[in-house]
C-alpha cells in the first residue's frame, strides 16, 4: 500500500543525542519495551557481514509483529571520507568487500521483510549523493537529519529542559552554559543535572555556579574517552578522540591529559582500597569534588594493574612521537585500538 510505514529508515547528523532520542521514540512506538528489547538487534557498521544483517533483518519476530534491526556507523564503508593524512590512507581506503556490501545491500533492501524495520544510524551529516542516503531513498525510505544546533537556540533550549526537570535557571546561566558548552546537547544534559543536584532545587543555577562547574568541560570530554577506552568502546573512543582534534586541541596535549587522567585515576584507585571516600580523595588530591567523584566511579572498570598497564603504554607511546619513530596522528590511532582491542 502507498501509505504503508517504510520499513527502511536512516537517522544522521551531528546532534547524535537527537538522533538517539529520536531511535528511542521510534521503539516505544513499536510497543511493549520488553517485548521491542527481545525484538531488537544492533549492529556496528564497520564490521557487520551481510549474512549477519540477512539473518538479523528476516529472522521473525518473538510475541510481535515487528522486529527493530539497528546498524550504527555503516556510512564510511560505503564511501570513506577523504584520509586526513598519509598514515591513515590505507586504512579508509575501500575494499572489495565493501564494494560487494554496496551491492549486497542494493539487492537485498528491496526485499526487507514487512515484518522488520532497519534503521541506519550515523552520527555524521551524509551528503545528499552518499550511497547510504541514495540506497534509503531508492527504497522509499524515511531520512531525518540531525545538525547541531545553532547558538541562539541553545539558550531556550536550556531553559526548557531545567523547566522539564523540575529546576530553575537563570537566562544569564542558561547562556552561559550554552556558550560554554557548545552545541552538544548530550553533554549539554549531563551538565544540567549536575548543576541542578548541586543547587538541589533550594534556588536557581547562577552564572557563578556554571562558572564553577563547567569548567571541567573539557576533562568531562577526557571522561568520555576514558569510559570508552574502559568499556572497549574503540569507535566511541576513536569518536571523542578525533572530535577532540578537529576542535583544536593538539596530538601531545592530549596525550598529556590523558595520561595525567590515568595517573589521577591510578591514585584514586590506591586511595579509595584503603577506604577513602570522594571527599576525602578530593581533599588529598587537591581534586574539585566533582571531578572526585567522578573519577572514583570511574576507578572502579579497572584494577591496579591495569592501570598500571595502561600507565606503562601511554609512556611508551609518548616516547615513541618524541623520537620520531611515529607520528602523534597515527600513535594516537593505534593506542586506541591496542587499548580497546578485544
Amino acid at each position: 500500500m502507498a501509505d504503508s510505514p517504510p520499513r527502511l529508515y536512516l537517522f544522521h547528523g551531528s546532534d547524535e543525542y537527537s538522533s538517539h532520542l529520536e531511535l528511542k521514540r521510534f521503539k516505544a512506538k513499536l510497543g511493549d519495551a520488553a517485548i521491542v528489547a527481545l525484538n531488537t538487534t544492533v549492529l556496528e557498521g564497520m564490521r557487520v557481514a551481510p549474512q549477519d544483517l540477512v539473518a538479523a533483518c528476516n529472522a521473525m519476530p518473538f510475541l510481535s509483529d515487528r522486529r527493530l534491526v539497528v546498524v550504527t556507523g555503516l556510512a564510511p564503508r560505503l564511501a570513506p571520507p577523504k584520509p586526513a593524512s598519509r598514515e591513515n590512507a590505507a586504512r579508509l581506503k575501500k575494499t572489495p568487500a565493501d564494494q560487494s556490501l554496496s551491492s549486497f545491500l542494493t539487492a537485498f533492501l528491496p526485499d526487507l521483510p514487512d515484518w522488520t524495520r532497519l534503521v541506519f544510524l550515523e552520527e555524521e551529516p551524509l551528503k545528499a549523493d552518499h550511497p547510504l542516503v541514495r540506497l534509503v531513498q531508492d527504497n522509499h525510505g524515511y531520512i531525518k537529519e540531525f545538525p547541531l544546533r545553532k547558538e541562539a537556540e541553545l539558550t531556550p533550549w536550556i531553559l526548557d529542559q531545567v523547566k522539564e526537570r523540575g529546576g530553575r535557571i537563570t537566562p544569564q546561566a542558561a547562556a552561559a552554559l550554552g556558550a560554554f558548552v557548545g552545541p552538544n546537547l548530550r553533554l549539554l544534559t549531563q551538565e544540567i543535572d549536575k548543576l541542578l543536584t548541586a543547587v538541589g532545587g533550594a534556588r536557581p543555577v547562577e552564572a557563578e555556579d556554571v562558572e564553577a562547574m563547567v569548567s571541567y568541560a573539557r576533562e568531562v570530554d577526557v571522561f568520555s574517552l576514558v569510559d570508552a577506552l574502559a568499556y572497549r568502546q574503540g569507535t566511541k573512543a576513536l569518536r571523542t578522540l578525533h572530535r577532540l582534534l578537529e576542535e583544536g586541541e593538539h596530538p601531545m596535549a592530549l596525550l598529556i591529559m590523558i595520561t595525567r587522567h590515568f595517573r589521577q585515576l591510578l591514585q584514586v584507585k590506591e586511595l579509595s582500597a584503603k577506604g577513602a571516600s570522594p571527599d576525602q580523595i578530593a581533599e588529598t588530591l587537591r581534586m574539585h569534588p566533582f571531578v572526585a567523584k567522578k573519577s572514583a566511579e570511574q576507578a572502579r572498570s579497572f584494577s591496579l594493574e591495569q592501570l598500571e598497564g595502561i600507565l606503562h603504554r601511554l609512556l611508551a607511546a609518548d616516547a615513541t612521537i618524541k623520537t620520531g619513530r611515529m607520528s602523534e596522528l597515527l600513535s594516537l590511532d593505534l593506542l586506541v585500538a591496542e587499548l580497546t582491542a578485544p
